[in-house]
């Protein structure tokens, strides 16, 4: 299992690892440009000038320097060493030279392959290409008071050389590659100790420990990873207080309606009387009730978070609206409070139709507890350019300016209104608008009367 896992980790992902491969394709790159390159200069000399003309002029200086008498039998002992030599050379030097020489009167002085003497004796002054025997020579002609020299040599193709480059390259890109990589390798271990500190410091860390890092990251490329930790941490130190602060508030609010039910269950046991029995019953069943709706919006915000924004596919808004206020209508009648909609035919969306419904829930039902019997209560819904507007609006007994800031906290109830909740309801509305990225204001309700809760801006509208 340990060999297992040291396998693992040594063909894991690994920056030394990533660097040592960039570096081998990269001398392989320059490898093969250098093998390219000569190629490429090899076929631009052989076409311009492939030697053959140089073999010319040392041949007519080399009998010119000889004595007359002597010439013929110099210039064979000289050929015959040369061809003899490239015969002993790699493929790249097979094939033998064949000399012509002729005397200024076109008497033949020496002849190194007769046998080829009639392709020589085509060949006009200067550079030629002939076909000898099926095979591709390169021809030179010079005339020179000495006679006319005549050569023809074999056409080397580029194999031969690409095979001496690249023997030459295997022979020095191994010597190189070490060489390179050891120093990069040094830049990069030392480069990495900073983050190699801040892995053990992590790992070190304490779990509840979620104060600044204050390690010292001097890279500028490392910095931006040490700030992103340390902001991070800020962000759940901040989270964490905000759980621990709404751990602390449900804990008290829900402690006010434990104590009635318990009272009212002691009370009801204790009742003598069917009267006092259906009091304390009374009681209990409101209390229950005013428990489970605290537990239920708890539940929601907590939820709220965790909610995708968007749906899948398209939601009708205005239908789900309709449909929503449609339930929230026996609880209007019964208080005889008006309640209409002012909203287009379709309203398609990708917003969540979970949040939606929170938000349009809290809103409405946050009117409909506040407002007195024979009130107004108007919802319009429209689309903007910046997104989707939704208006609550009511002609109630309104909210305070000095309390406007206020009535989202969570667990915040006026003292001016006789209804009870569970100070949840706009805490709710405000973290589902921070989600859909909009925002919410405060203004007059209804004929200046009341209060209005207007959030724009919303996610964009579906296709």
């Amino acid at each position: 299992m340990s060999r297992r896992i040291a396998w693992r980790r040594m063909l894991g992902p690994s920056l030394s690892r990533r660097i040592g491969l960039a570096l081998l394709a990269t001398l392989m790159l320059v490898g093969l440009e250098i093998l390219a390159w000569n190629y490429l200069e090899y076929r631009r000399d052989m076409a311009v000038d492939p030697g053959v003309r140089e073999i010319v002029v040392n041949i007519t200086a080399h009998l010119q320097r000889t004595p007359a008498m002597n010439r013929a039998v110099s210039l064979r002992v000289l050929i015959d060493d040369a061809n003899q030599w490239r015969r002993a050379q790699p493929d790249r030097w097979k094939g033998e030279l064949a000399v012509l020489w002729l005397a200024p009167d076109g008497q033949v002085l020496y002849e190194s392959h007769p046998h080829w003497r009639a392709a020589l004796l085509a060949q006009t002054p200067g550079r030629d290409d002939h076909m000898i025997e099926g095979r591709p020579h390169w021809a030179y002609r010079q005339d020179s008071a000495v006679g006319s020299v005549r050569v023809a040599e074999p056409v080397r193709g580029p194999e031969a050389m690409l095979r001496k480059v690249a023997h030459q390259l295997g022979f020095y890109l191994p010597i190189a590659f070490p060489v390179v990589l050891l120093p990069l390798w040094l830049a990069l271990h030392r480069g990495l100790r900073p983050l190699r500190e801040l892995v053990q410091r992590l790992s070190q860390r304490d779990a509840q420990d979620l104060g600044p890092l204050d390690v010292h990251l001097p890279q500028s490329e490392l910095q931006p990873l040490g700030q992103a930790f340390d902001a991070m941490l800020g962000r759940l130190r901040l989270q964490r207080e905000r759980e621990r602060r709404f751990v602390q508030e449900a804990a008290h609010e829900l402690r006010t309606p434990l104590a009635v039910i318990a009272a009212q269950a002691h009370v009801l046991r204790q009742a003598e009387t069917e009267a006092e029995r259906e009091q304390a019953a009374r009681a209990l069943e409101g209390a229950v009730t005013r428990a489970a709706h605290l537990s239920q919006q708890l539940l929601t915000l907590a939820s709220v978070e965790s909610v995708h924004t968007t749906s899948d596919r398209n939601t009708d808004l205005a239908e789900q609206t309709r449909a929503q206020l449609a339930e929230l209508l026996p609880l209007a009648e019964a208080r005889r409070i008006s309640l209409a909609l002012e909203a287009p035919d379709q309203l398609p969306s990708r917003i969540s139709p979970t949040l939606w419904g929170s938000l349009l829930g809290n809103l409405v039902g946050n009117a409909l507890r506040y407002c007195p019997e024979g009130s107004r209560i108007e919802v319009r819904l429209s689309e903007q350019a910046e997104g989707l507007c939704l208006q609550v609006a009511d002609d109630g007994p309104g909210i305070a300016e000095a309390d406007r800031q206020r009535v989202f906290e969570r667990f915040w109830r006026s003292d001016q209104t006789g209804a009870s909740g569970s100070g949840l309801g706009l805490a709710i509305v405000r973290q589902v608008v921070h989600s859909l990225g909009g925002t919410v204001a405060i203004g007059s309700g209804l004929d200046g009367r009341g209060v209005a809760f207007s959030v724009s801006g919303l996610a964009p509208q579906g296709d």
